[in-house]
Protein backbone atom coordinates (compact mmCIF):
# COMPACT_ATOMS: atom_id res chain seq x y z
CA UNK A 1 0.00 0.00 0.00
CA UNK A 2 1.17 3.48 -0.91
CA UNK A 3 2.53 5.77 1.96
CA UNK A 4 -0.47 8.20 1.95
CA UNK A 5 1.36 10.68 3.91
CA UNK A 6 1.32 14.44 2.95
CA UNK A 7 3.49 17.38 4.04
CA UNK A 8 1.57 20.74 4.35
CA UNK A 9 3.37 24.66 3.70
CA UNK A 10 1.49 27.78 4.29
CA UNK A 11 2.30 31.28 3.65
CA UNK A 12 0.14 33.16 6.10
CA UNK A 13 0.40 36.46 4.87
CA UNK A 14 -1.03 39.79 6.15
CA UNK A 15 -3.51 39.31 2.79
CA UNK A 16 -3.99 36.06 2.04
CA UNK A 17 -3.08 32.62 3.36
CA UNK A 18 -1.80 30.02 0.87
CA UNK A 19 -1.51 26.61 1.76
CA UNK A 20 -0.04 23.73 -0.26
CA UNK A 21 -0.24 20.00 0.44
CA UNK A 22 2.45 17.80 -0.97
CA UNK A 23 2.98 13.76 -1.03
CA UNK A 24 6.54 12.44 0.61
CA UNK A 25 8.03 12.29 -2.91
CA UNK A 26 7.45 16.19 -3.30
CA UNK A 27 4.14 16.14 -5.76
CA UNK A 28 2.06 18.74 -5.34
CA UNK A 29 -1.43 17.12 -4.17
CA UNK A 30 -3.17 21.00 -3.93
CA UNK A 31 -3.00 24.16 -3.14
CA UNK A 32 -5.79 26.63 -1.29
CA UNK A 33 -5.72 30.27 -0.48
CA UNK A 34 -7.90 31.85 2.42
CA UNK A 35 -7.82 35.20 4.21
CA UNK A 36 -5.26 36.79 6.51
CA UNK A 37 -3.46 34.75 8.66
CA UNK A 38 -2.11 38.01 10.58
CA UNK A 39 -3.89 38.39 13.94
CA UNK A 40 -2.59 42.16 13.43
CA UNK A 41 -4.46 42.35 10.44
CA UNK A 42 -7.76 40.52 11.40
CA UNK A 43 -9.98 39.31 14.12
CA UNK A 44 -10.34 36.14 11.73
CA UNK A 45 -6.95 35.40 11.54
CA UNK A 46 -7.20 31.85 13.38
CA UNK A 47 -10.15 31.02 11.32
CA UNK A 48 -8.57 31.54 7.96
CA UNK A 49 -5.21 29.70 8.86
CA UNK A 50 -7.69 26.58 10.25
CA UNK A 51 -9.88 26.94 6.94
CA UNK A 52 -6.68 26.79 4.80
CA UNK A 53 -5.09 23.39 6.54
CA UNK A 54 -8.64 21.58 6.16
CA UNK A 55 -9.14 23.09 2.43
CA UNK A 56 -5.93 21.65 1.63
CA UNK A 57 -6.12 18.27 3.58
CA UNK A 58 -9.70 17.55 2.00
CA UNK A 59 -8.42 18.71 -1.32
CA UNK A 60 -5.73 16.13 -1.45
CA UNK A 61 -8.15 13.83 -0.61
CA UNK A 62 -6.45 13.09 2.85
CA UNK A 63 -7.56 13.22 6.34
CA UNK A 64 -5.86 15.37 9.07
CA UNK A 65 -4.78 12.24 10.42
CA UNK A 66 -2.41 11.80 7.72
CA UNK A 67 -0.41 14.99 7.64
CA UNK A 68 3.01 13.96 8.35
CA UNK A 69 4.46 17.52 9.24
CA UNK A 70 3.05 21.21 8.98
CA UNK A 71 5.16 24.13 8.51
CA UNK A 72 3.51 27.53 8.48
CA UNK A 73 4.98 31.05 8.19
CA UNK A 74 2.37 33.57 9.42
CA UNK A 75 2.73 37.39 9.56
CA UNK A 76 3.45 38.69 12.50
CA UNK A 77 5.11 35.97 14.29
CA UNK A 78 8.20 38.44 15.59
CA UNK A 79 8.36 37.40 19.68
CA UNK A 80 8.89 33.83 21.31
CA UNK A 81 5.44 34.67 22.94
CA UNK A 82 4.27 34.77 19.56
CA UNK A 83 4.63 31.11 19.38
CA UNK A 84 1.34 30.70 21.85
CA UNK A 85 -1.46 32.32 19.24
CA UNK A 86 0.38 30.49 16.39
CA UNK A 87 0.82 27.40 17.91
CA UNK A 88 -3.26 27.87 18.67
CA UNK A 89 -4.05 29.16 15.23
CA UNK A 90 -3.02 25.12 13.97
CA UNK A 91 -4.55 23.22 16.29
CA UNK A 92 -6.91 21.40 14.89
CA UNK A 93 -8.88 17.80 16.07
CA UNK A 94 -6.72 15.18 14.49
CA UNK A 95 -3.70 16.87 13.38
CA UNK A 96 -1.19 15.44 15.87
CA UNK A 97 1.61 15.83 13.39
CA UNK A 98 4.97 18.16 14.29
CA UNK A 99 3.87 22.01 13.36
CA UNK A 100 6.33 24.42 12.87
CA UNK A 101 5.91 28.09 12.97
CA UNK A 102 8.04 30.97 11.59
CA UNK A 103 7.41 34.39 10.56
CA UNK A 104 6.07 34.40 6.71
CA UNK A 105 9.51 36.39 5.92
CA UNK A 106 11.74 32.79 6.56
CA UNK A 107 9.21 31.37 3.94
CA UNK A 108 9.54 34.05 1.68
CA UNK A 109 13.66 33.89 1.81
CA UNK A 110 13.47 30.13 1.35
CA UNK A 111 11.52 30.49 -1.61
CA UNK A 112 14.20 33.31 -3.31
CA UNK A 113 16.85 32.11 -1.97
CA UNK A 114 16.56 28.27 -1.04
CA UNK A 115 17.52 29.10 2.85
CA UNK A 116 21.25 30.14 1.40
CA UNK A 117 22.62 32.78 3.34
CA UNK A 118 21.24 36.51 2.17
CA UNK A 119 18.77 39.97 2.54
CA UNK A 120 15.44 39.52 1.11
CA UNK A 121 13.48 43.35 1.59
CA UNK A 122 9.62 42.36 1.12
CA UNK A 123 7.20 45.41 0.58
CA UNK A 124 3.31 44.01 0.52
CA UNK A 125 1.05 44.17 2.98
CA UNK A 126 3.63 45.23 5.19
CA UNK A 127 7.39 45.69 5.07
CA UNK A 128 10.33 43.31 6.54
CA UNK A 129 13.71 42.66 6.02
CA UNK A 130 15.40 39.42 6.84
CA UNK A 131 19.01 38.23 7.09
CA UNK A 132 20.73 35.03 7.08
CA UNK A 133 23.87 34.16 7.95
CA UNK A 134 25.74 31.03 8.32
CA UNK A 135 27.44 31.15 12.27
CA UNK A 136 29.72 27.41 11.61
CA UNK A 137 30.45 25.59 8.84
CA UNK A 138 30.38 22.38 11.21
CA UNK A 139 26.66 22.90 12.99
CA UNK A 140 25.63 24.77 10.04
CA UNK A 141 23.10 27.18 12.51
CA UNK A 142 21.38 29.77 10.40
CA UNK A 143 20.08 32.71 11.97
CA UNK A 144 16.76 33.88 10.54
CA UNK A 145 16.30 37.78 11.35
CA UNK A 146 13.51 39.51 10.60
CA UNK A 147 14.92 43.17 11.02
CA UNK A 148 13.66 44.76 13.93
CA UNK A 149 12.76 41.59 16.06
CA UNK A 150 14.20 40.28 18.61
CA UNK A 151 17.34 38.29 17.74
CA UNK A 152 17.03 34.23 18.16
CA UNK A 153 17.82 31.76 15.92
CA UNK A 154 14.92 30.37 14.57
CA UNK A 155 16.24 27.10 12.57
CA UNK A 156 19.70 25.33 13.13
CA UNK A 157 20.37 22.56 10.70
CA UNK A 158 21.76 19.37 12.42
Amino acid sequence: MADRRIVIGMDGGGTTTRAVAVDLTGRTLAWTQAGSASPGKTPHARENVRQAIQEVVAQAGRTLSEVAALVAGIAGLDEPEDEVWAAEFTTLPGLTCPRIHVNDAVVAHVGALESRPGIIAIAGTGSIRVVVQLFSLLTQEWLFLPLGAAVRPLVTIN
